[in-house]
């Protein structure tokens, strides 16, 4: 067979379209039909490694396929390529070559890719300060500055502030139960106007579904080492008690979250498409969007008193 023929009945099995579904064998052909230089075939191979259809995922073999695909002008795996980039699937965000594969689809024949790359060069572009909502949620690894980032942006934002270690530790070190945890965090989410700061993954898809911005401090693991090591014997607004020392476990939590943890974040967010999502990649990228937003607001006050 040729590699139309071989991506056609691939197509067949993935569907179950007058055969039996067979994801595995569906792999086996597109795998086939790439060989042969069959671009649908190399772009839909790449699906499969994605989403472990027919095989395990495997996201660098994915962007490989998607890479392959958009070279030869496929508008839906230039599409990928952009949002790999954009995101930082499996790879550090790069915002220069996520806007040349997102121009590149949406400058293709293909309208659905046209429309998605559009869609994705709004995801992460810092919106103005009107623009964020009145819930606002911040995520990111332990160390990066979710609470410092949060009493900045509160000042200008002025929402309710929720920094949730203060919800899930008391003041003797001990902490409340999980299903107390998430009575108050109900609560909360049930307002109108609110701004939560941290991790616990477990409920972090309850806070992005509810949010109307969700802000991701996306910094390398050193930084957020640093973070730990310069927050020790200093009161915190966002903890009941003042760190005195290192906990391993805090160390070892932020030396791996740059794998499955900020895959997981990633993957939560994709589910919300709607969502404003804003995403930093280093302190003085924070620091600057701060700086203009406050300038914003102060400009906007004067306007308003003039």
């Amino acid at each position: 067979m040729n590699g139309q023929e071989l991506f056609e009945k691939a197509m067949k099995h993935i569907y179950g379209d007058g055969v039996e579904e067979d994801n595995a064998l569906a792999f086996a052909l597109l795998t086939r039909a790439r060989a042969l230089g069959h671009i649908d075939a190399t772009y839909n191979l790449g699906i499969c490694y994605h989403y472990g259809f027919g095989t395990g995922v495997d996201l660098e073999k994915a962007f490989d396929c998607y890479m392959e695909a958009a070279s030869a002008g496929h508008g839906k795996g230039a599409e990928l390529v952009g949002r790999f980039y954009n995101r930082g699937i499996h790879m550090e965000r790069d915002r220069k070559r996520a806007e040349y594969w997102l121009d590149k689809a949406l400058n293709s024949k293909d309208k659905e890719a046209a429309e998605e790359a559009r869609k994705e060069l709004e995801f992460g572009k810092p919106p103005r300060a009107h623009a964020l909502g009145n819930r606002i949620v911040i995520l990111g690894c332990p160390g990066s500055g979710k609470s410092t980032l949060a009493l900045r942006l509160n000042e200008i934002a002025g929402l309710p502030l929720i920094h949730l270690d203060n919800i899930w530790w008391k003041e003797d070190g001990t902490h409340i139960t999980g299903a107390e945890f998430d009575e108050r965090l109900q609560a909360i989410l049930a307002g109108e106007k609110w701004m939560i700061d941290g991790n616990y993954s477990r409920t972090q898809q309850l806070r992005i579904a509810a949010c109307d911005t969700a802000i991701v401090l996306d910094y390398d693991t050193e930084v957020c080492l640093t973070g730990i090591r310069e927050r020790l014997g200093k009161p915190r607004a966002d903890l009941p008690w003042t760190e005195e020392e290192l906990d391993p476990e805090l160390v070892q939590m932020v030396e791996s979250y740059r794998g499955e943890n900020r895959e997981k974040l990633f993957a939560c967010i994709e589910k919300y498409p709607n969502k404003r999502v804003l995403v930093f990649s280093s302190r003085s990228e924070t620091n600057a969007w701060l700086s203009e937003i406050k300038k914003e607001r102060e400009e906007s006050i004067c306007k308003a008193i003039s």
